[in-house]
């Protein structure tokens, strides 16, 4: 008779706690939702304003779905030795988004972290002018005749990595700092000279990149976010 009265006990305790914690989870809305902000990207090489959001997946809030876009209108790149900024700044204009998937480690009461997988798609264009060599040089290495023409510098870039981050506070606080590092591949596609042919002399401004053509590039993104939590 103990052990029924003992079992019966361990019962109704059982339900109780499942009960207890059914109405706690209840309680809160199944959505969380966080605005972030990239508090570097007005200095980037290729600057802008990027902000995103960040939501939970599922009730228990483990996986979390994380949306940033940015406008990129900014060229942050240093002037090249011995010309002014007039000349070697050129204006830029795109875009990037960034999606990423992250799951939450289990001990995130005092600082949340996390492991995640991002994927990174970025597009810019360059506008310059310049002067073009055209036809076949002679044996001095001077064209039969110059060419000026308006040309566009453009590239796009697709990225996919591995990301570790931690967060300063718990996932549930109303403001938090997130940092994160992580590691992947880059797909990069760049033409210096779009819309012109021959080959460049003299540009009105300093040529944005270095060299043309595909390429596939190790990726390590890392960076800090502010973000708020709307609900």
């Amino acid at each position: 008779m103990r052990i029924i009265v003992l079992l019966l006990f361990a019962v109704l305790a059982f339900q109780s706690k499942v009960s207890s914690q059914d109405k706690d989870s209840s309680a809160r809305p199944f959505s969380e939702w966080h605005f972030r902000v990239n508090p570097f990207s007005l200095v980037e090489v290729m600057g802008g304003i990027h902000v995103g959001v960040e939501t939970n997946l599922d009730k228990r809030r483990k996986f979390y779905l994380v949306s940033e876009y940015g406008y990129i209108f900014l060229n942050n790149r240093g002037s090249a030795e011995g010309q002014n900024d007039t000349k070697d700044k050129s204006r830029i204009s795109g875009f990037e988004t960034k999606q990423e998937m992250r799951i939450m480690t289990p001990n995130r009461k005092a600082r949340a972290s996390f492991f995640a997988v991002e994927v990174h798609y970025l597009r810019a264009d360059v506008k310059n002018s310049g002067w073009f060599g055209m036809e076949t040089p002679d044996a001095s290495g001077s064209y039969p005749y110059m060419k000026y023409q308006d040309f566009t510098e453009s590239i796009s870039s697709t990225s996919v990595a591995i990301k570790y981050g931690t967060k300063l506070y718990a996932q549930e606080a109303r403001f938090n700092l997130e940092g994160f590092i992580g590691f992947g591949f880059q797909h990069q596609n760049i033409n210096k000279f779009r819309n012109a042919e021959g080959v460049l002399l003299e540009s009105d401004k300093e040529t944005f990149f270095n060299r043309s053509g595909i390429r596939i590039l190790p990726y390590i993104p890392a960076g800090l976010r502010l973000t708020f939590r709307l609900r």
